[in-house]
């Protein structure tokens, strides 16, 4: 399998979306914890074979978007509080996540750098085709909304999927008051 030389800036930009935010979360996790070192490696180690794991089955941009979400929310909790502050990451999450996959929305690779969106955008479209559109129509996309159109369907997608999962986590955190784990 040999890459073109168009495909470097893509697989580049995946690189570091989908590793930079699980890698920053974990020396964050490591260095506020008060474990032995012998633990933090060990810590370390199963973290990262999980996300091998994750990149493995196509699942990566899932932890790498909580990931960020929670990095926010841990810079920002001193600001805002932390409920709101996760939520707030799960927002840029989802922007993030819907941007990247709208703009390489054409090329297969789009799925990667969003899969809940991606997932959560479809349903959203076919929904659209089926009660704003006329889905026996030869050009059914032509039915709908623009914003239910593709690309703009799929950062729609994102967003309602990364917002509702903050919103959940936000208010899971605030009832237990789990704002001091990160």
């Amino acid at each position: 399998m040999q890459l073109d030389a168009g495909e470097l800036p893509t697989l580049a930009l995946y690189l570091v979306v989908m590793w930079i935010p699980p890698l920053l979360l974990l020396y964050r996790l490591t260095s506020k914890s008060n474990m032995s070192a012998l633990w933090k490696t060990v810590f370390a180690a199963a973290s990262i074979m999980l996300l091998l794991v994750l990149f493995l089955s196509g699942l990566l941009s899932i932890a790498s978007y909580i990931s960020l979400a929670l990095l926010i929310g841990s810079y920002l909790s001193g600001r805002i509080g932390f409920s709101g502050a996760v939520f707030l990451g799960f927002v840029v999450s989802g922007v993030i996540g819907g941007t990247l996959q709208a703009l390489y929305w054409p090329s297969e690779s789009a799925v990667y750098f969003d899969v809940l969106g991606g997932v959560v955008g479809e349903e959203i479209y076919d929904l659209a085709v089926e009660s704003l559109g006329d889905p026996h129509s030869a050009s059914a996309d032509a039915t709908v909304p623009a914003a239910f159109r593709y690309p703009w369907v799929l950062m729609l997608g994102s967003l309602t999927a990364w917002c509702g999962l903050g919103a959940m986590l936000a208010l899971v955190f605030h009832r237990l008051r789990l704002g001091h784990i990160i």
